[in-house]
């Protein structure tokens, strides 16, 4: 502790606040991105079948898209 006080830091004291300020804004940023990209990572469309004459997946399934969209707008 001595050796921080007799190098003289306090002078610097502000430039230090902010140096540290950023560099805590800068992680949530990264945490941020990382929740981002695990969700994008995982996220698909699922098709369902309409209407009675026919019997293979060709319309969105509405959830799924109302989740992606929803997700889309926080991001």
């Amino acid at each position: 502790m001595s050796d921080l006080i007799e190098a003289g830091l306090l002078r610097f004291s502000e430039d230090i606040v902010d140096i540290t300020d950023s560099a805590d804004k800068q992680l949530k940023i990264e945490h941020t991105l990382e929740e981002i990209k695990v969700f994008w990572e995982g996220a698909f469309f699922e098709f369902s079948t309409w209407g009675k004459a026919r019997d293979y997946p060709c319309i969105l399934n509405g959830m799924c898209v109302a989740t992606i969209t929803e997700r889309l707008d926080e991001d």
